[in-house]
């Protein structure tokens, strides 16, 4: 598990860098849960879009008239 930890602390380092602009340690803190939901809510959507790719998720179909 602590791997798992490791490689999304690597990763939103990289990604967003490593420090905060925020003076106050709550709005640190807050700073750093919004990156890492950022992190999650990108990874959804790219798991979304590869099911989509492999037509695992059908587009929805207009009904015609």
């Amino acid at each position: 598990m602590r791997n798992k930890n490791e490689i999304v602390n690597s990763v939103v380092k990289r990604k967003w860098g490593d420090s905060t602009l925020a003076m106050n340690w709550r709005n640190q803190n807050k700073e750093i849960i919004f990156r890492l939901i950022f992190y999650a809510a990108r990874r959804f959507n790219y798991a979304l879009f590869l099911l989509h790719a492999i037509k695992i998720i059908h587009p929805l179909k207009r009904e015609e008239k």
